[in-house]
């Protein structure tokens, strides 16, 4: 992985380096007596659809702090394994003290210490409303919309105000039904309406805060249950490839693959347990690799994009394998139980 924040993929990286990320999965992984399944196939899942080697969890020897640090010599191969290392403890539907601590062991003899740990860590501990409070303040700044000035204040207060309707900002999304078929626009009127979400500024409406975030769902690929909540979510932090993306990724598990409400409940979403599929999550992460733009970025504009093919713009992004423009709602929606 090359130091551009948009480099294609896991190039980069030698055979000895991903097995010896994998292998230091399979140790955390291997802290916890209870563990199911779905840990070994998260490991599998990564050296298939991220790293491109072959590797059998179950045959492998378990790695140790020492010998990844030994061999991830940059700065950026270790901040990706250390995110790695920190979604092996939500394979399980419970955070083990142990995963957790075996992964903070890692990070210290690498010499990391991303955000994603210290949520980690909040989360084994239970301390759920500390990390909703840091979390927010964190995604407050990095989470922008192209000339956006606004303060954390007045960007909740204008939120709230789109909740309880605000006619002025559903007019400017209204139109996008004449648009073209196929057009981003368009889909992007016809998913929210499929799925009966408000517009924003329609009441109840998420605000137009979140268009960015459905546009990756479009785009990528993902549909709206609880399992293509987390895999866009996989996309998310690949195409941001910072701290403040891994930890999106992380908030969605904490909502549907732990069943802990992380705010998803004042939106009306609900908590699910069990939805993380390994296989695709990875996929999503390496779709989100290989975007060459950050889709949630402040140098994204939807409306400069509105008018374009979907196709169109999935090949000017390198998103690939996803052929459907647009997705049939889920039959289990993230909305309903």
């Amino acid at each position: 992985m090359s130091d551009d924040p948009h480099s294609s993929g896991l190039g980069g990286w030698s055979t000895e380096a991903s097995t010896a990320v994998l292998a230091a999965m399979c140790d955390v992984a291997a802290q916890d007596s209870h563990e199911t399944d779905t840990a070994e196939r998260l490991v599998a899942s990564a050296a298939e659809h991220l790293f491109g080697v072959d590797f059998d969890p179950s045959a492998h020897p378990a790695g140790s702090p020492a010998q990844l640090a030994a061999v991830l010599a940059y700065d950026d191969h270790r901040f990706f394994a250390a995110q790695m290392l920190v979604l092996m403890p939500y394979a399980d539907t419970s955070v083990s003290d142990a995963e957790s601590a075996r992964v903070a062991e890692y990070a210290e003899a690498m010499g990391v210490h991303p955000d994603t740990l210290a949520d980690l860590q909040k989360v084994r501990e239970g301390h759920i409303k500390r990390l909703l409070i840091d979390y927010f303040r964190r995604a407050a700044a990095d989470v922008k919309m192209p000339g956006d000035t606004r303060g954390i204040v007045r960007r909740t207060l204008d939120e709230i105000h789109q909740y309880v309707g605000d006619p002025k900002m559903t007019a400017k999304f209204l139109p996008l039904e004449q648009y073209p078929q196929g057009t981003l626009g368009r889909t992007f009127f016809d998913f929210y309406r499929a799925r009966g979400f408000s517009l924003p500024g329609e009441k109840h409406s998420l605000g137009d805060e979140v268009v960015t975030h459905d546009c990756c769902h479009i785009l990528g690929g993902f549909n709206t249950d609880g399992a293509g909540e987390i895999n866009v979510a996989g996309f998310e932090a690949g195409m941001k490839r910072d701290q403040f993306g891994w930890e999106l990724m992380m908030e969605v598990i904490v909502d549907f693959q732990l069943g802990i409400d992380f705010g998803v409940g004042l939106v009306g979403y609900v908590p699910k347990t069990g939805e993380l599929d390994p296989d695709l999550v990875m996929i999503g992460v390496r779709r989100g690799l290989e975007c060459n733009v950050d889709i949630m970025g402040p140098g994204w504009e939807f409306w400069d994009n509105a008018g374009r093919q979907v196709t169109e713009l999935r090949h000017q992004y390198g998103i690939t394998g996803v052929d459907t423009v647009l997705m049939d709602p889920p039959d289990h929606p993230a909305t309903a139980d």
